[in-house]
């Protein structure tokens, strides 16, 4: 039987914009606050996707690390029905989680903190315009070391090599920039398209 993917997200700490899902074999818990809200879209994928696959969770008290106690104890809750061969993420940045994840490895669970769902993909997909406005909002690099620095920035989660350079090929294809090789980038003068869509990175 294989392996299940049991992913418990701090939505206060992190929002994915969950472009993808794991494709099968997984089951994600999102924690959100009490002051918080869920998109129409994200609503709208939680329903279409099953409670089977996809639960959000309203963490009802408003004191400080009110949801992370929530999450460690839906954790707990889930550990009967999770296998020693299951895997366990938490999506999060916040600290705290790392004593959570220490325990579980400690007795036998595959736990990992991470900050993104894109590990759990088959395929990472990235919303170009997305990006884009984000380097718009940066200090513009001018050589394509820095270029990949913000690219990295942008999501941590890019790091191989081939994904950044199918990146920076798409910028290029779309005349995005004017000239780039290892020294100089030259960009147009309008940095933003809003008609550029999804990039799949493989």
């Amino acid at each position: 039987m294989e392996n299940f993917k049991y992913i418990f997200i701090d939505y206060e700490n992190v929002q994915p914009d969950f472009l993808t899902l794991p494709k099968d074999n997984f089951k994600i818990f999102l924690f959100y606050g009490a002051d918080q809200n869920l998109s129409n879209h994200l609503q709208k994928l939680i329903e279409k996707t099953g409670s089977k696959k996809f639960q959000a969770i309203k963490t009802f008290a408003k004191r400080k690390n009110s949801l992370d106690f929530v999450l460690a104890l839906h954790i707990g809750k889930c550990l009967n029905a999770i296998r020693k061969n299951d895997e366990i993420y938490i999506v999060s940045k916040d600290n705290d989680f790392q004593s959570i994840t220490e325990q579980l490895n400690g007795s036998g669970y595959f736990t990992k903190q991470i900050n993104s769902l894109n590990i759990l993909t088959d395929s990472k997909n990235i919303k170009i315009n997305s990006l884009i406005k984000f380097i718009a909002t940066q200090k513009k690099p001018y050589s394509r070391s820095a270029l990949i620095k913000l690219i990295m920035k942008f999501d941590p989660s890019i790091i191989f090599e081939n994904d950044i350079n199918k990146i920076v090929k798409f910028f290029k294809s779309q005349k995005m920039v004017i000239y780039i090789d290892s020294q100089q980038i030259k960009y147009k003068p309008h940095l933003v398209d809003e008609s550029l869509n999804t990039l799949i990175l493989s």
